[in-house]
């Protein structure tokens, strides 16, 4: 096992227009072990808004989130991984058809579309900075996601010396 921490900088994630926040920059820091397939750490975003806004919504599929910071502070957020269990018609084929399937595996991706992790933020995390006499503008704000993925099923694969041997 070992640690690793990367960063990358974004200009933005989505049309600020729609989400009104817009990613400065992203922070990754990750601990990989190898031998139990096993990935932890945190990510963390540095977030300038436009605008108020009550909630960021993240993707973040097969990821088991522990909890989420706003600016330090612990706050509240919930995870729904629709595409997680779609229902399969080969289980119960006299419940189930192909259409059915392909109908809740479409309705799944939709759901997903913003993202499956969704952030609560409170009123008190926006700060105001004038800049001009006209214009508003918002300090940023820190979002640290915790999480950790045991044995992915996708997007990352582990290949271990005594696999390779076989």
């Amino acid at each position: 096992a070992f640690p690793v921490a990367m960063s990358s900088l974004q200009q933005s994630t989505g049309d600020p227009r729609k989400t009104g926040l817009k990613l400065v920059s992203q922070k990754l820091c990750l601990f990989v072990d190898l031998e139990r397939q096993y990935l932890g750490g945190y990510t963390e975003l540095k977030l300038i808004p436009s605008r108020v806004v009550s909630e960021v919504r993240l993707h973040c599929r097969q990821l088991a989130v522990s909890k989420v910071l706003i600016n330090g502070n612990e706050t509240n957020f919930s995870y729904d991984n629709f595409l997680e269990q779609p229902a399969d018609p080969r289980a119960d084929p006299q419940t189930h058809s192909l259409f059915d399937y392909e109908c809740s595996l479409k309705a799944a991706h939709v759901a997903s579309d913003d993202g499956e992790l969704c952030i609560s933020l409170d009123p008190s995390v926006f700060t105001e900075t004038r800049r001009g006499s006209a214009k508003i503008e918002f300090s940023s704000v820190m979002v640290q996601v915790h999480y950790h993925l045991l044995h992915p099923k996708e997007g990352v694969v582990f290949v271990l010396a005594h696999s390779i041997n076989q």
